[in-house]
């Protein structure tokens, strides 16, 4: 009786360490992205926790990544990323873009969050260039362990799309704005993935993303539209109450300029302004 009782213990013994490290090992309890990316929990050769951009290819069965930003410790600093690359974090919550050269397209992208012992891996292979609300692993306190390093594996491709690029004032948001003329807003009480509309039409495969967490306002361009080349092509301002008819972006004062991440202010609405161009 005490040989089976020991048997019994071991099992026991066994089996709960099972479960422990397919809990360590699954996805379930990791942060869902912005745009409704599960990350993949994947154990790299170092003890650490680190993981290669080529352990991240072979976790998701491609053959590599011809871009990397390298292994980036937080905090970042201003020449951290380059090459069109954009990241913005407070620590925890992680938003990036990648701008790619004229005439390529992103392919496929791995954003590596390590935080604590292990490292999540959001895949991007539809084409997608920005996400917002990366996370790294939950650890035992139930929430994302704080960001210790970063890493964004990328390909490209020549787009294959023959464009006559057109030039349009676009506007990216969920609310149509008051007045004569057309315009949008988005609100800020929530998180959400809203349409660009470019001549007042939504353009595919872009859209305005907003984290509420951090406040932060990610631009996402796709293979269809690119910003049009001239000064500060990026215009955004936030109001407490939306104004009656379309705010003049030239009087906009929160963010000018070209970048595709943008940290807001508290605000309850945001106008987010484009001068772009559109593949017809």
């Amino acid at each position: 009786m005490k040989k089976l009782k020991v048997v019994l213990i071991s099992a026991l013994v066994i089996f709960a360490a099972a479960c422990s490290k397919e809990e360590i090992s699954g996805t379930d309890s990791q942060k869902i992205s912005t745009t409704g990316v599960t990350p993949t929990l994947v154990q790299g050769a170092n003890n650490g926790g680190n993981v290669t951009c080529e352990e991240a290819a072979s976790a998701s069965g491609l053959t590599g990544y011809a871009y990397s930003t390298g292994k980036q410790d937080y905090p970042f600093n201003s020449n951290s990323f380059n090459n069109g690359v954009s990241v913005t974090t407070d620590g925890t919550n992680v938003s990036w873009s990648i701008t790619p050269p004229n005439g390529y397209c992103v392919s496929n992208v791995a954003v590596i969050v390590k935080g604590g012992p292990n490292a999540n891996v959001y895949y991007y292979n539809d084409g997608q260039s920005s996400d917002s609300g990366l996370a790294s692993p939950v650890n035992a306190s139930g929430n994302p362990a704080g960001l210790s390093n970063l890493t964004i594996c990328y390909n490209l491709i020549e787009c294959s799309n023959e464009c006559d690029w057109q030039e349009e004032t676009a506007f990216g948001g969920g609310i149509a704005g008051a007045g004569n003329a057309w315009w949008f807003a988005l609100d800020a009480s929530t998180s959400g993935t809203y349409p660009i509309y470019a001549g007042q039409e939504a353009v595919p495969g872009a859209s305005v993303v907003y984290d509420a967490t951090t406040d932060q306002i990610t631009i996402v361009l796709g293979n269809e539209m690119q910003l049009q080349n001239v000064n500060e092509p990026v215009k955004v301002e936030g109001y407490d109450q939306l104004p009656s008819s379309r705010p003049a972006a030239g009087l906009f004062e929160l963010y000018k300029g070209s970048n595709l991440t943008v940290q807001g202010n508290g605000s309850a609405y945001y106008v987010v302004h484009l001068d772009v161009e559109v593949c017809n």
